[in-house]
């Protein structure tokens, strides 16, 4: 009985999120508010909510604004830190429509950024085209799971071989885990403090970026299903294990949307409870931040969200997103 109420409140959940999406949009395929760039974690969204319509003109809209031939991308301003980020989540979008060419190029061109030491993805054009630098772990781990998910399991694999070393290199994994490694080999362990969340998650600190984490699982648990190698399930699973143990806050806080995904695949994979409920709990946190018109609220970027139209719109979607694929599971 449970089970089905909580059912039946994320289903109300995703149809109140989409009827806020709709009053949003235009008659000319675009979002109110936006003006310089495209939405790139809209088209998973769509899926959820059954925008087919919508999806495939945004799509045209799109590939013909902001896309160049060679399948390179304009990026709005603030986000040129993660410039595959955005292609990763692209590529992942148009496959899920049928929109192979699309998603083949947008890749091809975000897999430029790889380094080929370490196989992890520089974040931005001056490292890439350097051939130096940090490697941006979103951007590796987003452009890893759009590969897998569009069939492109070598160079899948190459980026899960950065990310198992990445988990098997941590100096003290029982004290923080260190998401980020130079492209001479290095992970790094200093950095700045008021960015420290995007290169430490540490253990029983508050407000960790467990968003990463849920990149992490899946990524590989997705590339597990593709080739069935047990390797990146025992280290998805594994990784599950260090996000939670001795977390404060894991369970409700805005950071761990991506978790409630990466859990809801874990459990589907391997069946075992524990992640049904990490997924749930999760889920019953992110319906708290819904507003009455739809749309979510993010306390842990606050000052961000208020500032930033677009930022609401990618709460919305990512948010939207992961409840239905909650959802999908009870």
């Amino acid at each position: 009985m449970a089970r089905q109420a909580i059912a039946i409140r994320l289903e109300s959940a995703v149809d109140k999120a989409a009827s806020w999406f709709r009053s949003q949009r235009k008659k000319d395929g675009t979002i109110q508010g936006q003006k310089d760039t495209f939405l790139f974690d809209a088209l998973p969204f769509c899926r959820a909510v059954g925008e087919g319509v919508f999806a495939q003109h945004y799509i045209e809209k799109v590939s013909q604004t902001f896309f160049a031939s060679d399948g390179g991308y304009s990026v709005p301003t603030g986000s040129e830190r993660y410039v595959p980020y955005i292609g990763g989540w692209w590529a992942w979008g148009t496959c899920m429509w049928d929109r192979t060419a699309v998603a083949s190029s947008t890749l091809s061109y975000a897999l430029t950024f790889q380094d080929r030491r370490t196989g992890g993805l520089f974040g931005n054009l001056q490292d890439r085209n350097r051939g130096r630098g940090e490697m941006h772990f979103d951007s590796t781990m987003m452009v890893g799971l759009a590969c897998a998910f569009t069939g492109r399991i070598g160079d899948a694999r190459k980026i899960a071989q950065f990310a198992l070393e990445l988990q098997h290199d941590q100096p003290h994994p029982s004290e923080r885990f260190l998401w980020c490694r130079h492209s001479d080999g290095h992970l790094l362990t200093e950095f700045p403090r008021d960015d420290a969340v995007e290169y430490a998650m540490v253990r029983g600190a508050p407000k960790q970026g467990y968003w990463k984490s849920g990149l992490f699982i899946a990524f590989l648990t997705i590339l597990y299903g593709s080739t069935g190698e047990s390797e990146y399930l025992r280290a998805s699973e594994e990784h599950f294990e260090r996000a939670i143990h001795n977390a404060t806050d894991v369970m409700r806080t805005g950071f761990s949307h991506k978790l409630a995904w990466a859990s809801t695949l874990l459990y589907l994979t391997t069946n075992d409870s524990r992640y049904l409920k990490a997924s749930v709990q999760i889920a019953e946190h992110l319906l708290s931040l819904q507003q009455s018109d739809g749309s979510f609220i993010y306390p842990e970027v606050e000052g961000i969200a208020g500032a930033s139209y677009l930022l609401k719109m990618a709460v919305l979607f990512q948010f939207t997103t992961w409840l239905h694929c909650v959802r999908s599971v009870l």
